[in-house]
């Protein structure tokens, strides 16, 4: 079990507390808004840094970083068997699909489509307009057949999110706390964004330490 990360003189590590300092006059003498930074080398620190009013200690939201979270619970899934990567994915929402015909393209789609990025579509489906983000994915106009074109898009991984969710039967980051976070001293009052509809916004809402994401990394 991982309880902290180890901190040590940047030297130790091959690379100079002068290189440091000038990273930080760098980022300073171009205004550049850091919230914090952390350089890890060979598993251990060799540098870290924080502005006001962020301290290792305080949660802060890792926007799209919460992506990699949710293909890790995504994993955790496959390897129980729980679930394969070549499930189509309206495997997992018979109560959010259209009443009349369902479009093709989303007919086929699988869980390994949204891990890649490759949707359906050329657009996030869901918007703050919306009070159900995962019935929005499946009543867009769909543009294109899933598995071809590479378009970053936050609604497929609010898909997979879900799917976690309703496999496993809890929030995601409780489900990822026995199998993963336990294990490397992950903050323990981590929690995540609610879409309008309950579930986690994995997509966009994990609230971590910079040294939690260390860890996971």
């Amino acid at each position: 079990m991982i309880n902290d990360l180890i901190t040590v003189p940047p030297e130790e590590l091959g690379f100079s507390s002068k290189w440091v300092e000038s990273f930080i006059n760098t980022t300073e003498k171009h205004k550049i808004c850091l919230h914090s930074f952390m350089m890890l080398r060979h598993g251990k620190v060799g540098a870290e840094g924080y502005w006001e009013p962020f301290n290792e200690n305080k949660l802060h939201r890792m926007y799209s970083v919460s992506k990699t979270f949710v293909s890790a619970a995504i994993g955790m899934l496959s390897d129980e068997g729980k679930i394969s990567l070549n499930d189509k994915i309206i495997k997992y929402f018979p109560d959010k699909l259209p009443k009349e015909k369902l479009q093709p393209y989303i007919a086929d789609t699988t869980i390994r489509d949204l891990l890649i990025m490759a949707t359906p579509y050329s657009n996030v489906t869901y918007g703050l307009e919306y009070d159900d983000w995962a019935w929005t994915f499946f009543n867009t106009p769909t543009t294109h057949p899933s598995g071809t074109i590479f378009s970053y898009d936050t609604s497929g991984t609010y898909i997979l999110n879900v799917i976690v969710e309703r496999v496993a039967g809890m929030p995601f980051l409780q489900y990822m706390k026995k199998g993963l976070f336990e294990h490397i001293g992950f903050s323990k009052d981590t929690w995540c964004v609610k879409a309008p509809e309950g579930y986690s916004w994995g997509g966009s809402g994990v609230m971590a330490t910079t040294r939690d994401l260390a860890k996971f990394a």
